[in-house]
């Protein structure tokens, strides 16, 4: 696959995000955010959970693209209602250094969950530069302790 069809194939992330904002805020708007919130947050979590199952020689469909669309729609679910909330009750004359907060604190936060998350699938993985090897580094990554007494292939 050359770089404009991976490009390509990352699209449908991105029209997850912008469909489950969308949603997202006209449900919260007439439900309240938890009618958003908490099926977006399954949503993302099932998402997530695919992904940790992805094999090396699978297929767009139902490795990259399932995944991509749960849980983006999910992350785009959760986005609006947490924004309200990081600015509700909060002065007008403070609304911009709350809404920065809370930018800079969930970027902060991807960048440190990302670079652990990395670690640990790139020990799993060592020195070995193969899809199957990196492949299998990934569902270690995963946040929940990986038996040890298991073997390489058993998990997850």
């Amino acid at each position: 696959m050359g770089a404009a069809a991976t490009g390509a194939a990352f699209l449908p992330f991105s029209a997850g995000l912008i469909a489950g904002t969308l949603v997202a805020t006209r449900v919260t708007g007439a439900r309240g955010p938890r009618a958003s919130l908490v099926p977006g947050a399954l949503l993302a979590a099932a998402g997530l959970t695919w992904c940790a199952f992805i094999r090396a020689d699978g297929g767009l469909l139902t490795d990259v693209l399932g995944p991509s669309l749960m849980t983006s729609i999910g992350t785009g679910l959760v986005l609006a209602p947490v924004a309200a909330a990081a600015t509700t009750g909060v002065t007008a004359r403070e609304a911009g250094t709350a809404s920065g907060l809370f930018n800079s604190s969930r970027q902060l936060g991807g960048c440190i969950g990302l670079a652990a998350l990395a670690t640990i699938a790139a020990q799993r993985t060592g020195t070995a530069t193969d899809p199957a090897a990196l492949n299998d580094g990934y569902p270690w990554a995963w946040p929940s302790p990986p038996p040890s007494s298991r073997s390489r292939r058993s998990w997850p």
